[in-house]
């Protein structure tokens, strides 16, 4: 059970760190795309701020939140005091799925003021969108947590096999938007072999 808690206590920590450079990084990307003329702008370093604070309030609250630190995942040895790890954890898992979906919408204004087609941001804005896969995650998570109050916390293993696949979705969902050009080449790509093909006769479907 020890080595187990020691990997959870592990995990929880550099799941916090993880998910803050992820949301940093996106907010960067923002920063970049949109300038210094769109609110998103400001807006986004609000948002790195907010997520460093985040970050900080997590780290250093589970890591003070057993005295000493030991006592994470060794509670029978004596002088040890933990707190209520349940609801610092659905606290911070909360604040964490509101600053992701926070972070999904903040582009979708400074695209629809762009001078561009609808159909263009339409197409924009879901490229964008893609990153509520992550949103849904950190959700689910949260949900389970508030949930599963199991005292083994071999139960409590899908939480922290959606922290995991959260950290990897956010990853992807923050490259999701440089990828456009590499989509256009392919689709048209495709599009100029279907039109070649259906001048020849070649192409059926």
């Amino acid at each position: 059970m020890k080595p187990l808690l020691q990997a959870l206590f592990a995990v929880a920590m550099l799941w916090s760190l993880a998910v803050t450079m992820v949301k940093i990084s996106i907010c960067a990307f923002y920063v970049r795309v949109f300038g210094r003329k769109s609110h998103t702008y400001i807006t986004s370093y609000v948002v790195m701020i907010v997520s460093v604070a985040w970050c900080l309030v997590a780290v250093f609250g589970l890591a003070f939140e057993c005295g000493p630190l030991e006592a994470f995942w060794d509670h029978i040895s004596p002088g040890t005091i933990c707190g209520t790890t349940e609801l610092e954890y659905a606290i911070i898992n909360g604040l964490n799925a509101l600053n992701d979906l926070i972070i999904l919408l903040l582009p979708l204004p400074a695209i629809w003021n762009l001078q561009i087609s609808t159909q263009e941001k339409v197409q924009v804005s879901c490229i964008f969108l893609l990153g509520s896969l992550t949103c849904g995650i950190s959700l689910a998570r949260l949900i389970m947590i508030v949930e599963n109050q199991a005292d083994d916390p071999a139960w409590n293993a899908p939480q922290h096999i959606l922290a995991v696949v959260e950290v990897c979705t956010g990853i992807v969902s923050a490259c999701l938007p440089t990828m456009r050009p590499l989509a256009q080449r392919i689709f048209s790509s495709r599009a100029s072999f279907r039109d070649i093909s259906c001048g020849l006769g070649i192409y059926r479907g």
